[in-house]
């Protein structure tokens, strides 16, 4: 880490959410609190203010960089506690959004973004409309449709949910 650079790490895990918040290399507080499961933003919220009386509210409150680790979903996918999902796929040229393909509900519209973030051809929204309306009425709440260009042109990520897309 580089100067006054504060870095916030969290780990949600399968029996502890650990949180640390680091400066210049040093560690200025930690924090543990048990996993919530059927509420993991309780259990990162709790470990928050745990740190927070460990290391100091303004500490934690600099953070410029967190970074969120968890199992808690390998953990359901293995147990086979998952819900069904849809899953909406576009990409820039070059590449094929079926690589990304995971399940047996993958939907492809076009649209995409080139590796500079650049789109090159516009997301199409009566497409995911479509697709909306293909999916059976018990998963359509656990539906999501994003893309990105990566980390290096994170002002054009756009995440687009099914209301959005019902009012397009």
């Amino acid at each position: 880490m580089n100067g006054t650079a504060t870095a916030l790490g969290i780990d949600a895990g399968g029996t502890h959410t650990d949180a640390v918040v680091c400066r210049d290399g040093r560690i200025l507080g930690r924090a543990k609190v048990a996993t919530r499961h059927d509420n993991l933003p309780a259990s990162i919220e709790e470990v928050l203010v745990a740190l927070m009386a460990d290391a100091g509210e303004d500490a934690v409150r600099q953070a410029s960089r967190i970074t969120l680790g968890t199992t808690l979903v390998v953990n359901a996918e293995v147990q086979g506690q998952l819900d069904e999902v849809g899953l909406v796929l576009s990409a820039g040229p070059g590449l094929s959004p079926l690589r990304f393909a995971m399940g047996s509900r993958v939907h492809v519209v076009p649209g995409g973004l080139d590796h500079r973030g650049v789109e090159v051809e516009a997301l199409d929204f009566d497409g995911l409309a479509g697709v909306s309306a293909e999916l059976p009425p018990e998963i359509t709440t656990m539906n999501a449709a994003m893309r990105t260009c990566g980390t290096m042109n994170l002002r054009r990520r756009e995440i687009i949910t099914f209301e959005q897309i019902s009012t397009t």
